[in-house]
């Protein structure tokens, strides 16, 4: 991961190699995510979707999600910013 985070937003370059995993979790802020190249999966609130290049999706804060590769590779800009109510991000 290559990653730029201060209190107002968080940008990364996330690079999957093939079988490469996001375990679930609910992250603290809203993120969007592109994918840039390559193909993988992603789901948001138990609703699983292949994720391609092109393609952008977004985790809200609070939310359970995920992202993987099976037998392919991917890289995809994270953009994480902070969730409605809260003025930084949290534990950028």
């Amino acid at each position: 991961m290559l990653g730029v985070f201060d209190d107002s937003l968080g940008l990364a370059i996330l690079r999957f190699g093939e079988h490469g995993k996001i375990h679930e979790h609910a992250g603290p802020n809203d993120s969007i995510i592109s994918c840039l190249e390559g193909s993988g999966f992603t789901s948001v609130d138990g609703v699983k979707a292949p994720f391609e290049a092109g393609q952008i999706v977004f985790w809200p804060a609070g939310v359970e999600h995920d992202l993987w590769t099976e037998d392919s590779t991917m890289t995809t800009l994270m953009c994480e910013r902070p969730a409605p109510g809260t003025d930084r991000i949290v534990g950028g």
